[in-house]
């Protein structure tokens, strides 16, 4: 399941925003993963909110620091998004933190879980990706 290492790495942060200069950082062992799976896209070095929301969303391994995760998420889905939410709904419904409703409903207190932020980013993701680069992605 994408968001179960996801959410296991949750607060593992780097110091300093993720940039060319920060690849030294990674374990080669995690460079080699990222090369393999994401060839020349190096996505975690991007200043596009939607793109850094995108493939951090769908990669089950944390790439980026995750406040700059959080914000293209507030960012894209134009909203606050409480860090608890990024738990997956099963966890949120166990602990009485979720209530089911419409993820799409234009308010502050609307309750959101991992799956709910990972279909609307990738819902947004499609909505603006030309076709021929979506089949390019992840």
């Amino acid at each position: 399941m994408v968001g179960a290492v996801f959410m296991f790495c949750l607060f593992w942060e780097y110091d300093g925003q993720m940039s060319e200069s920060y690849w030294h950082e990674f374990p080669k062992e995690f460079q080699d993963y990222l090369i393999k799976k994401y060839g020349d896209n190096r996505w975690w070095e991007s200043d596009d909110y939607l793109t850094i929301a995108y493939y951090q969303i769908n990669e089950p391994k944390i790439a980026v620091k995750f406040s700059k995760f959080h914000e293209a998420c507030e960012k894209v889905l134009d909203r606050s998004i409480w860090t608890h939410q990024f738990c997956h709904r099963e966890v949120q419904e166990e602990k009485g933190m979720y209530r089911h409703g419409n993820p799409n409903l234009p308010t502050k207190t609307q309750y959101l879980c991992y799956e709910d932020i990972q279909e609307l980013i990738n819902d947004k993701w499609r909505n603006s990706t030309p076709l021929s680069q979506q089949e390019k992605q992840v």
